[in-house]
């Protein structure tokens, strides 16, 4: 990830730059989040596979974390993953155990599990995180990028990306993640905080006359 692009956006954000940090995942998945108690203390993470992106796409990507850096969403968004992740810690388990298993470790505690902490701990991070914390850091990556289709192409990519793969880790920080890095199932979807894809996609095809 050249620094330059990191540098660049962030003083046309007004903002102090961030650190940045480069995960390799097991699957070709591209996507990114930020974290930190407010602009002077950021980080923005993405995964390797970023780089497969064009470098407009990865400039709004990187832009919309800025926008969550600005807002200083790092604090409720981090707070509500760690503890959201011990609540859900017995049904993330579960829930990776029987994905492993092709469903078969169908056991009665294993569904137990799921089915009692998975919803405590979806509900504790849905009532912390409102959804439209994604919308605001989109808008943002257009006022700084000028080009709202480059996150529009950027956020197709993504989503298709993760409609063929996966990864491993705990659900209750798919909302800490541009795109929801988990497929789709009934105990993940509680705990997705983020708009619908095609509903952001939509917002930011008319904004500044759709450019």
């Amino acid at each position: 990830m050249p620094v330059t692009i990191v540098k660049e956006l962030a003083r046309d954000a007004s903002l102090p730059t961030p650190k940045i940090y480069m995960i390799e995942t097991d699957e070709p998945v591209p996507n990114s989040f930020s974290t930190g108690k407010g602009p002077k203390r950021s980080s923005i993470v993405v995964t390797s596979d970023i780089l497969n992106l064009e470098q407009h796409e990865i400039e709004a990507v990187i832009a919309h974390e800025l926008g969550h850096i600005k807002k200083k969403d790092g604090v409720s968004s981090g707070m509500a993953a760690i503890i959201g992740s011990a609540i859900a810690y017995p049904a993330n388990y579960a829930y990776w155990k029987m994905r492993y298993d092709d469903g078969k470790s169908g056991s009665i505690m294993l569904t137990f599990l799921m089915y009692i902490f998975g919803p405590i701990a979806a509900f504790f991070i849905r009532s912390s995180i409102p959804d439209r914390m994604e919308y605001k850091a989109d808008y943002v990556s257009t006022v700084v990028t000028k080009r709202p289709k480059s996150l529009v192409s950027a956020l197709n990519k993504m989503s298709a990306a993760f409609e063929e793969r996966t990864i491993k880790g705990s659900i209750a920080t798919s909302h800490l993640w541009i795109v929801n890095p988990f497929k789709d199932h009934w105990l993940t979807n509680l705990f997705s905080t983020n708009p619908p894809i095609d509903k952001r996609i939509e917002r930011l095809r008319h904004m500044h006359g759709g450019g």
